[in-house]
């Protein structure tokens, strides 16, 4: 729950600072070895809710979540593939 609520902290700063407009702008972000939080398509950043954020797998494949996610999430997930986690 704290990387959901990290993800719509992130996206209404964005959109506050004006460096996304209108829907624009993606975030993601790696939460295991398989799992990739991301936020949604046609949605403004500035108007995220933990319930918008999807899950899915590292092939693209919906765990949960309704809203459709964008397909700019194929680009961050093949960087996801290529660059190993860090491990805390």
């Amino acid at each position: 729950m704290a990387i959901k609520k990290e993800i719509i902290r992130a996206g209404k700063k964005l959109w506050k600072r004006q460096y996304v407009d209108g829907n624009g702008g993606n975030i993601s972000a790696r939460i295991s070895d398989e799992y990739v939080v991301c936020s949604p398509t046609l949605l403004s950043k500035g108007d995220l809710k933990v319930e918008d954020l999807a899950l899915v797998d590292l092939e693209n494949r919906r765990i949960c979540g309704s809203r459709p996610h964008t397909s700019e999430l194929l680009m961050h997930l093949e960087i996801y593939k290529t660059v190993r986690r860090p491990r805390l």
